[in-house]
């Protein structure tokens, strides 16, 4: 019997032996059983963390603007493609390539903008409900603004350092061997990576130069990074029907920054149609480069100034609200007046006579490499209607319910109203769907189902296309999206306006 007992004892000394190897050796894990592995930061620093509290494939982030080359990478797989509404977990890495621009919103609603090759990566771990955020950059020029953290952790790492942030704004710089932080507000713990790593105070209005030796520099912050910070980081917002929406502006020459007035909608590609109207069909697949379009329809006060008087059937609806009584070709004259006095390319010809003044007739021809203002084909407008890349894919620009979108027969009181005073859709646009139908530079011609890029419609017809919707509309589905209406170049209605565009 002893015997019998030793064996049982030697078997489960056995058995012990055998899991301590595989659970602290080999790393295979038990179930129930938490594992401690070890990893190593970017900083070459090993630490361990408990993997009951990684949250892998758990969104805590998302791109939330998208300017030319960005890039994205899911854990260990290959560089794509950065999009539009593009969620971010643990591990996910986002870059900005050449004139390039990406903007990364947090689920605590802090923000994080990268400029042009910068490269970051991002980690999170919970513990005990409270989330801890680590971003790793490995190069460029970021932008940050840190929501108050509570009782959360949200720190960067960088070649060169660790700043543990809570409720601040400022940018992050690195170039050769050292890394500069700015801080505009709050307050920033720094630990260098390297040498004595004792932790550092910033400020607001300081800053903080750290090399790859360990060497700290603080100071009064300069003129030059007070006037880099706003460039980065200065921000406007909108209303909309989901409350306010984030604008970025930016002072980067053609790469962010939109023409007064104007928003840039980043190209991409669309599913054109609605199988809603038997003229929006058949569905086709539609490619688009980025160009800009005005936030609202051509005022009253906006016409007069370029045209020199107001021909609206409304005109007590005062400067801001949308001109009307205008035809297709009276708002190619005035694209090119405009211009002319702006100083842009114009876009329009008759003979090669850009001078609206002193057209007679003729076939008006678009130079397609000026940059000047022009009407939005069909598909841009449709493209920007739908909210481009941020588009929720609702019936009216903005919203499924109409009266939230746009200003129709049903709500109107029978007149246009200001511009503007309807909410918005997903790219910041009003008045879509309603107030005003909009004039667009394509001939109407039925739809084909074949894949097109860049279309500008047919070379030649009787009949100029409309959009959008009015006032005078019922709530009958005509202010949809999708909707196509079509009339003569030359007719003018007390419901028809325009808005410009402009290549980017």
């Amino acid at each position: 019997m002893k015997s019998y007992y030793k064996l049982i004892f030697a078997i489960s000394i056995l058995v012990i032996c055998v899991l301590a190897i595989l659970v602290f050796v080999i790393k295979i894990p038990i179930p129930g059983f938490p594992v401690k592995v070890a990893i190593k930061d970017k900083v070459g620093q090993t630490k361990s963390v408990n993997e009951e509290n990684q949250i892998a494939d758990v969104p805590i982030a998302a791109i939330m603007k998208v300017i030319k080359d960005v890039g994205f990478k899911k854990g260990s797989a290959n560089w794509e493609n950065g999009k539009l509404n593009q969620l971010l977990a643990t591990n996910d890495g986002v870059r900005t390539g050449e004139k390039s621009l990406a903007l990364i919103k947090f689920t605590d609603h802090s923000l994080i903008r990268m400029r042009e090759n910068s490269s970051l990566k991002i980690y999170a771990n919970k513990i005990n409900d409270h989330l801890s955020k680590n971003v790793y950059i490995e190069k460029g020029n970021v932008g940050f603004n840190i929501s108050k953290q509570e009782d959360d952790e949200f720190r960067f790492t960088l070649p060169t350092m660790i700043a543990s942030i809570r409720g601040t704004e400022g940018y992050f710089l690195i170039t050769g061997e050292k890394t500069l932080l700015y801080c505009s507000k709050g307050i920033i713990i720094v630990t260098p990576t390297y040498g004595a790593k004792e932790n550092k105070t910033i400020v607001g209005g300081t800053f903080a130069e750290i090399t790859n030796n360990g060497t700290v520099s603080q100071g009064q912050a300069t003129v030059q990074m007070k006037t880099e910070n706003s460039i980065i980081n200065e921000t406007s917002f909108l209303d909309t029907n989901k409350g306010a929406m984030l604008v970025e502006i930016a002072a980067e020459n053609n790469i962010t920054s939109a023409p007064a007035g104007m928003v840039m909608v980043a190209g991409g590609t669309f599913v054109m149609g609605d199988a809603y109207s038997s003229s929006s069909l058949p569905l086709h697949q539609v490619t688009i480069k980025s160009y800009y379009i005005s936030k609202t329809e051509v005022t009253q006060g906006q016409w007069k100034a370029v045209m020199g008087s107001n021909p609206s059937y409304f005109p007590t609806v005062g400067i801001n609200g949308p001109v009307e009584l205008v035809s297709w070709f009276d708002c190619i004259s005035y694209c090119n007046k405009r211009s002319i006095q702006e100083g842009k390319t114009p876009v329009y010809s008759i003979n090669g006579n850009t001078n609206p003044s002193s057209w007679t007739s003729g076939v008006i021809a678009r130079d397609t490499t000026a940059k000047g203002y022009r009407l939005p084909t069909e598909a841009e407008w449709e493209y920007a209607a739908l909210g481009g890349h941020q588009s929720h894919g609702y019936a009216f620009s903005g919203s499924n319910n109409e009266d939230g979108a746009a200003w129709t027969n049903d709500n109107s009181g029978g007149i246009t109203h200001i511009v503007g005073t309807k909410a918005a859709n997903e790219l910041g646009l009003f008045d879509m769907s309603g107030n005003v139908r909009e004039w667009c530079w394509d001939w109407y011609a039925p739809y084909s189902d074949t894949e097109q890029t860049n279309p500008t419609g047919p070379t030649s017809g009787t009949q100029r296309i409309l959009r959008g919707g009015s006032w005078y509309n019922n709530s009958n589905g005509v202010c949809r999206v999708s909707v196509r209406l079509n009339v003569n170049p030359g007719d003018y209605y007390y419901d028809l306006g325009f808005r410009v565009a402009e290549d980017y």
